[in-house]
């Protein structure tokens, strides 16, 4: 059985990731937009239909007024947790499985004011691809027609190693909205990971 420490250490590697992803976007902050096109011609991006199928009474909504958002998650995932140091670039709060690989984390972290969506996905992309050793045919891209909250969104899938990794991220306000869903195969349902992305919603 695999240790149920396996899903924090793929919440630390996120982090790692978005750290070399603000490195990488001082480069692209001044946005060209030649570079960014060209790239975007490379990914694998599909159009997909969502449907949501909220029950309440199998969700438990978490409310985070010093992080901005609220967010229903599933009952089974108990363990929550909230990172909200003053002095990080980085904020998190995350709800797990008690036994089992699965969860849902949502990573707040400070970009330039510069960053476009479109020079952020690319850059986002890129970063996952080089980290984790995948290709770009790896790598889900789905951005048409998505939505965080009210923002116009982009969702990643991907595997790292036997887990499940499904994003949705945004920016708004000079930050970083990175939304993971994460998940070994046991686990893995997209319909629970789609249905907890709709109930994000900022507070401010």
């Amino acid at each position: 059985m695999k240790n149920k420490n396996t899903i924090i250490i793929v919440n630390i590697v996120l982090i790692t990731v978005a750290i070399a992803l603000a490195i990488f976007l001082v480069v692209l902050k001044n946005d060209n937009n030649e570079v960014v096109k060209n790239a975007e011609n490379n990914f694998n991006y599909i159009v997909e239909n969502v449907e949501i199928n909220i029950d309440d009474n199998l969700m438990t909504e978490y409310v985070s007024k010093d992080l901005g958002f609220k967010l229903k998650h599933y009952n089974e995932l108990t363990r929550v947790s909230e990172t909200n140091d003053a002095d990080s670039m980085y904020k998190s709060a995350a709800m797990f499985r008690e036994s089992g690989n699965e969860g849902i984390s949502i990573l707040i972290g400070n970009i330039s004011k510069d960053t476009t969506l479109a020079g952020y996905l690319n850059a986002n992309i890129n970063t996952v691809i080089d980290t984790n050793g995948l290709t770009k045919d790896d790598v889900v891209v789905v951005k048409e027609g998505v939505k965080l909250g009210d923002l116009d969104a982009f969702k990643l899938r991907y595997k790292m190693e036997d887990i499940n990794i499904y994003q949705i991220i945004a920016i708004k306000d000079s930050k970083e909205y990175v939304i993971t869903y994460s998940a070994e195969d046991a686990y893995y349902d997209k319909q629970k990971a789609d249905n907890m992305f709709s109930t994000f919603e900022f507070l401010n």
